[in-house]
């Protein structure tokens, strides 16, 4: 009996070697020890208390560090995402039900134009009870922000005299409901032709309080003192590319929600045609991709904008117009006289989305996008951070479970931002960059406390989300 118990246990072992290194433990620990103590029990048994002890010292911290990790994970995505306060904005009973038709179909005409110069104004295409719906979401994140929004706002944001919000049908209750059944998805699947949509951030809600002016622009004579990206595109900052090069792959809604003109604020979008790409490439300018203040200055000063056809721009629309772009598109925008008490802040909102063209490319610097797990290279972007909104939101209802990043991907996210802001400025002129920096940095020391008229003070925001996000512990 023992010989043959010797033989069972060479036979398996020299089997198991073929096996994963993970697969062969359990698998010879629990063959080996029954097969032994058919010839000597007592020193199977010893053995089984022995390895048993063993086993769970390695296996124990294993899977506690796991539940920690996941844990860890949950109650931080409960502290920086968790939107306390936010509300509904669509009745139930439309929900469900697919996206709303627009105020009337887009043309073919308005579809072309976005292919071939990357960007278009639909002029007139929402109506008054999705504007409002609209102009819901951006009360909805401006008055139950996240202490996500607070970092971006207080710290980043008002570097441009902002406040600004994002995330926004991640973390919103009407944001969430908007991605569903708002006009604004049908308008993008038309002008992606695309069968299927999913959220592509950033979606942002946007306001500016304050007028880039000030004593300390008097005093020195600086006209203005509001940071601006100058043109930039978005490409570089969305872990979102083309699959088909000639097509659009991501489209961005940017919509007025008050009457502000260019008198108060400025948008403008390049025209991305072959025949503008090759008008400026001639007058010696490189192509955008982020944001380069050089080549922006290089833009500014060239003469090329002033052209017939190089530039679209928002000028005069009104709220139920929509200027779409692409991801690949540059654009500018420039506070001028927000704090205007008829223009409300120059409110707009800016929601993204990307089409079956769309695959996820990784090493992007997603600055404040932590969206980066669960992807694969090369493949559709999807679940919990690209939740799909078209044809059917409710077709996978657990994409639309709460945002969970990594710890990794949220340090990367932050680490993205802070290394773009400075690789902004690669190549441009010392001295500008430090009239530039002491500029906006003192206007926004000065302001860092400052916040819109009727919206919570920074230590309302922060008050806000850390009671918010122990609610938001108790459901996890």
């Amino acid at each position: 009996m023992e010989e043959l118990a010797r033989k069972n246990f060479e036979a398996l072992r020299l089997s198991s070697s073929a096996l994963p290194t993970g697969a062969y433990r359990p698998i010879c620990g629990s063959f080996s020890t029954m097969a032994l103590s058919a010839a000597r029990p007592k020193v199977a048994s010893r053995k089984r208390r022995c390895c048993g002890r063993v086993g769970w010292l390695l296996v124990f911290p294993c899977i506690l560090a796991a539940t920690l990790s996941d844990q860890f994970a949950k109650i931080l995505a409960a502290l920086l995402f968790t939107r306390p306060g936010s509300q509904s904005c669509v009745p139930p009973e439309e929900l469900g039900l697919g996206s709303a038709s627009p105020l009337r179909p887009l043309t073919e005409e308005e579809i072309a134009a976005f292919e071939r110069d990357g960007s278009v104004i639909l002029p007139g295409i929402l109506d008054a009870v999705w504007l409002e719906r609209l102009h819901a979401l951006a009360s909805d994140v401006f008055k139950h922000p996240n202490t996500w929004d607070v970092i971006y706002s207080r710290l980043i944001a008002n570097f441009y005299c902002a406040q600004k919000s994002i995330l926004l049908h991640h973390t919103s209750v009407c944001g969430r409901e908007l991605a569903e059944s708002a006009p604004t998805t049908a308008i993008a699947a038309a002008l992606l032709r695309s069968t299927t949509l999913q959220v592509c951030e950033p979606t942002e809600g946007l306001a500016n309080f304050r007028k880039p002016s000030g004593w300390f622009a008097t005093t020195l004579g600086i006209s203005q003192t509001c940071g601006t990206t100058g043109f930039h595109t978005d490409d570089a900052y969305i872990p979102v590319g083309r699959r088909d090069p000639s097509r659009a792959a991501v489209v961005r809604l940017w919509m007025p929600l008050t009457n502000f003109t260019s008198r108060h604020f400025r948008f403008a979008a390049l025209n991305e045609s072959s025949a503008a790409r090759a008008e400026r490439a001639a007058a010696g300018l490189e192509a955008l991709h982020g944001t380069s203040y050089r080549k922006d200055a290089l833009l500014e000063d060239s003469g090329v904008l002033s052209r017939p056809g190089q530039v679209l721009e928002a000028g005069e629309m009104r709220p139920g117009d929509i200027l779409a772009f692409s991801g690949e598109t540059a654009h500018s925008a420039t506070a001028l006289d927000c704090d205007d008490p008829s223009v409300g802040g120059c409110l707009r909102l800016i929601l993204s989305f990307s089409g079956d063209n769309a695959v996820f490319v990784g090493g992007r610097s997603t600055g404040l996008i932590p969206l980066h797990d669960n992807q694969t290279e090369g493949e559709r972007p999807g679940g919990v951070q690209f939740p799909t909104v078209f044809p059917d939101a409710t077709a996978a209802p657990w994409e639309w479970q709460p945002l969970e990043p990594s710890v990794h991907t949220l340090a990367a996210a932050i680490w993205f931002a802070l290394s773009s802001g400075t690789q902004s400025f690669t190549g441009y002129s010392w001295r500008k960059q430090l009239v530039y920096i002491v500029r906006v940095g003192w206007y926004t020391v000065v302001n860092v406390w400052d916040h819109p008229e009727g919206a919570l003070s920074l230590v309302g925001h922060f008050g806000g989300s850390l009671l918010g996000w122990m609610g938001g512990l108790a459901t996890t």
